[in-house]
């Protein structure tokens, strides 16, 4: 008797750039989001083969420390959560993020990490982990 051949299970990894309501598209990879001339711009992408969300922003002169917050509410009851970069790095990944879920991401820079010495936030942009 002959037994079916096992058929190769196909993962389709995708891509998804994520979204600002309100705000001017800028160029980037991902695409970025900013309020008005001259303000940090902020791209995310969720990338599901991975099972992370980079987060890239532009930096902003005069600057050295730069906080990007982020919130879902399928973690901590969606409180922000806070994460400091100091330097030049304008790049952070958040790694085994939670499936059919909306996750929101904000940057701001700011001087010597004092909260009184900071630029505008960035717009809010949203990318989702669902199908």
């Amino acid at each position: 008797m002959q037994q079916a051949s096992p058929t190769a299970q196909v993962n389709t990894c995708i891509t998804r750039s994520g979204s600002a309501q309100s705000s001017q598209r800028v160029s980037g990879n991902p695409p970025q989001y900013r309020t008005g001339v001259g303000k940090i711009a902020l791209g995310v992408v969720f990338a599901s083969c991975q099972h992370k969300i980079r987060a890239v922003w532009t930096r902003a002169t005069g600057y050295n420390v730069h906080k990007l917050v982020w919130r879902s509410p399928a973690y901590a009851n969606g409180a922000w959560q806070e994460i400091k970069k100091k330097g030049f790095q304008t790049e952070e990944t958040i790694t085994q993020v939670q499936p059919s879920t909306r996750y929101t991401f904000k940057v701001q820079s700011c001087k010597d990490a004092w909260i009184l010495f900071c630029s505008d936030w960035s717009p809010a942009v949203s990318v989702g982990t669902g199908p």
